[in-house]
């Protein structure tokens, strides 16, 4: 079984466990270039756990590597390489816990996308097993699209570093392959192995009663969150979900008015490809995996009708005429809103956040209010009701 994220209370379970602590020292790093995090006192990138296949935690080293950014993966074909950059490394402790900072001699800026996203994904190889968990996060910098001297020096910061990961290794190493291993130092590389095809995802979601309508906006820039499949060996019902990874819009859609008394979830399509990716190591083997992760983004549009409206009671006032929008949100996630169960046999979870470039703007026919379910609409609320 491929190596998942779990709850963080499922974590604070794992951690607080009465089971024995792995005491063993790991293995010499694959990575000796990169400067161990525990040298460094600069921001966390990603923290978490660690922990084997039996729930005990697991003492071992984690590499974080910066993955070619959304404008690159969008322009290749299949058969096309790039490199996987390691940007930083760090050794849990006995109770499972890491921390990676980024070596400051390793510039990453270079792997953000033009909205400043960065992909990322953190690789476990130990005797305790291996496991892969991907994830992508906005940066203060954005690296040059032209690749001058700025862009190519930049080393952002991570805006909301993932803190609470859990990582679970699996039992095993995935087996190494018989690809010739590159002549000098450890390196790392990621190849679209195959378009796997184009899939519907869950982008909004919009409810309306007697009082307003809506629109929803994805724009140019837009970036939906979309889950990470993993799979040793790429065949069809050996994936698992391991993190998730950003899509962004590179062109965009006003979509239809959404009329009173609606309850619609809307979709959009992305392409899923497979991606197979190798690390040679300067000690003598090498050890590889699969990803299945979006491609771009490639619009269209559809919905259906929900159940029922959300239960919503943080409520803001307004009156008639007046015209609000919803922006700097981070809406629902879907558990399986990513549809790919018929090319890797599982879905996949997906969230599209309230952005200036994914907005919802309401109309009141009458005086009226729209609600949040977890805040008011305006400070936070995922969910908004127009009532």
């Amino acid at each position: 079984m491929g190596p998942r994220l779990v709850t963080i209370a499922l974590a604070a379970i794992l951690v607080g466990a009465a089971v024995p602590a792995v005491t063993a020292a790991p293995p010499a790093s694959h990575f000796p270039d990169l400067v161990d995090s525990a040298t460094l006192s600069g921001p966390v990138l990603v923290g978490g756990v660690l922990v084997d296949s039996r729930g005990r935690p697991a003492k071992a080293e984690a590499v974080l590597f910066a993955m070619a950014s959304e404008d690159v993966l969008a322009a290749m074909q299949v058969g096309d390489s790039v490199k996987m950059l390691p940007v930083g490394r760090a050794t849990s402790n006995d109770q499972g816990h890491f921390q990676i900072r980024a070596d400051p001699a390793v510039p990453f800026g270079q792997h953000a996308s033009s909205q400043g996203l960065v992909n990322f994904q953190v690789m476990v190889d130990s005797p305790d097993g291996f496991a892969v968990w991907s994830f992508s996060a906005r940066t203060d910098a954005v690296s040059s699209a032209s690749g001058d001297a700025a862009g190519l020096v930049a080393q952002p910061q991570i805006e909301a570093a993932p803190m609470d990961v859990t990582i679970i290794l699996d039992e095993a190493s995935p087996m190494p392959d018989a690809v010739p291993a590159p002549v000098g130092k450890t390196a790392c590389a990621e190849t679209l192995n195959s378009v796997i095809g184009t899939y519907w995802d869950s982008i909004a979601e919009t409810y309306t009663k007697t009082k307003t309508n809506v629109d929803w906006t994805y724009l140019q820039g837009a970036s939906s969150t979309l889950g990470v499949g993993y799979s040793a060996t790429g065949t069809y019902g050996s994936w698992s979900a391991s993190g998730t990874k950003a899509s962004s819009a590179t062109s965009g859609i006003d979509f239809a008015t959404v009329p009173v008394n609606s309850k619609r979830v809307h979709k959009t399509k992305f392409e899923l490809g497979k991606y197979y990716n190798i690390c040679w190591y300067e000690q003598g083997f090498e050890t590889h995996w699969y990803l299945a992760k979006s491609k771009r983004w490639i619009g269209s549009h559809t919905y259906y009708n929900a159940a029922s409206y959300p239960t919503a009671t943080k409520c803001s006032s307004y009156l008639v005429g007046d015209h609000p929008w919803i922006d700097n949100h981070t809406a629902v996630t879907w558990t399986n809103a990513f549809d790919v169960s018929l090319g890797i046999g599982i879905d996949l979870q997906s969230t599209t956040g309230f952005t200036t470039e994914a907005k919802q703007y309401w109309t009141f026919l009458s005086n009226g209010t729209i609600c949040g379910t977890n805040d008011y609409p305006e400070t936070g609320g995922k969910t908004v009701v127009g009532s």
